[in-house]
């Protein structure tokens, strides 16, 4: 691992903007807003596309992700939220009439509401499990995973207050009872590291508009080979084989084509989003997300320390991730003066629950960050 330089250059950031809210959403680069550009004047001549300019882009987004988190481009389907590729995998996974699903509290809407519908069709229990004084997140998990468990439901990085999971001792539990894994991957993976060999869940769902830095309306669903067979949640004719054979598409087929491909979306080519996508990926890959996550682990801890000097409440670091710090006032949580305070100093963070939540990325320095904590200090004093 090495530490980036920070990489402001390449966003369109002014200069007076202190912008620590990544996990709400990405700002784009300037690369990516040029290619959005090009793609959208693309279109004023549609007599120009070609038959492969559905699939071509597509396939190397396809590549670019899977590198990413260690899979193979077949295991790969493109998506357009992370509720989709949930919604798919729950219409896939194997499991028992009247056994248990395993959630986070807290977890974010779309991975709970899923899998309430779920537990409705097939008279399933809902476990949710907390921290607890003394205990970790993961042993939390740990402790209620058993015999009656079939699924277990549950991001890398909580998303209100970034308390981490470590999905390697969860993924070992979950074998070792025959349940399955089901990853909400958006707030961890492009930022921190993310192995499906290591790891190994049946399905992972992401979304491109914040760490991958991508587009809104577009991600990426990982799908164990084990599933690869499934039904898929819609039927499109981008997914069957022979599709690229324009003249003959009334010539109905009912293959599928290779791999996850079956669980692409409908119109999964999106002219205007994947050229931005690619972009994104590819300045991804150059920086390396062990690298992303080092550089950023720097800024963390001066923001880690300088909010605990100033009395508030961090988790400790062993259970939380550099890219995202949920700091606490209390059980009261934050005043609506502070948020307004920190935006009239051109700061932006997000709140969620009782935390604030603070989300840097390599486009933030240690300068913006002594900005933030002098702000958060004033307003200490002002109480």
């Amino acid at each position: 691992m090495s530490v980036l330089d920070c990489q402001r250059s390449l966003f369109s950031i002014p200069s007076e903007v202190k912008y620590f809210n990544c996990g709400y959403m990405a700002p784009k680069m300037k690369k990516v807003i040029k290619a959005g550009q090009a793609a959208l004047k693309s279109q004023e001549s549609p007599w120009k596309f070609k038959p492969e300019d559905f699939w071509n882009p597509v396939e190397l987004a396809r590549g670019l992700f899977a590198d990413l988190i260690g899979a193979a481009p077949e295991q790969i389907a493109v998506i357009p939220s992370v509720s989709y590729g949930l919604a798919t995998a729950a219409k896939s996974v194997s499991i028992q009439f009247g056994k248990e699903i395993l959630l986070l509290k807290d977890q974010f809407p779309s991975n709970v509401y899923v899998w309430r519908n779920l537990a409705k069709q097939r008279s399933l229990r809902i476990v949710t499990v907390d921290r607890e004084p003394g205990k970790t997140l993961t042993e939390a998990v740990l402790e209620n995973i058993h015999e009656q468990t079939s699924l277990v439901c549950i991001p890398q990085v909580r998303w209100c207050d970034g308390a981490y999971v470590d999905l390697e001792k969860v993924s070992e539990k979950v074998g070792s009872v025959g349940a399955s894994l089901v990853v909400d991957g958006i707030q961890s993976v492009g930022v921190y590291p993310f192995d499906v060999k290591r790891i190994k869940p049946a399905f992972m769902a992401v979304s491109c508009y914040k760490w991958l830095l991508g587009p809104y309306s577009l991600g990426f669903l990982y799908v164990a080979d084990r599933y690869l067979d499934s039904e898929p949640l819609e039927f499109n004719w981008l997914n069957r084989q022979g599709s690229g054979d324009f003249p003959n598409l009334l010539s109905y087929q009912e293959i599928y084509q290779e791999g996850a491909r079956r669980f692409d979306m409908g119109e999964k080519s999106q002219f205007l989003h994947m050229p931005m996508c690619l972009e994104a990926l590819g300045q991804i890959k150059e920086w390396g997300v062990s690298n992303i996550s080092q550089t950023i682990s720097i800024l963390s801890s001066k923001l880690r320390s300088g909010a605990l000097e100033l009395g508030y409440e961090v988790l400790p670091e062993e259970e939380s991730v550099p890219h995202m710090l949920g700091i606490s006032s209390g059980k009261r949580g934050f005043s609506e003066d502070i948020g307004k305070k920190l935006k009239k100093s051109n700061i932006y963070v997000s709140f969620r629950g009782n935390s604030m939540r603070v989300t840097p990325h390599i486009y933030n320095s240690l300068a913006e960050i002594d900005t933030f904590l002098q702000v958060l200090g004033d307003r200490k004093k002002q109480k």
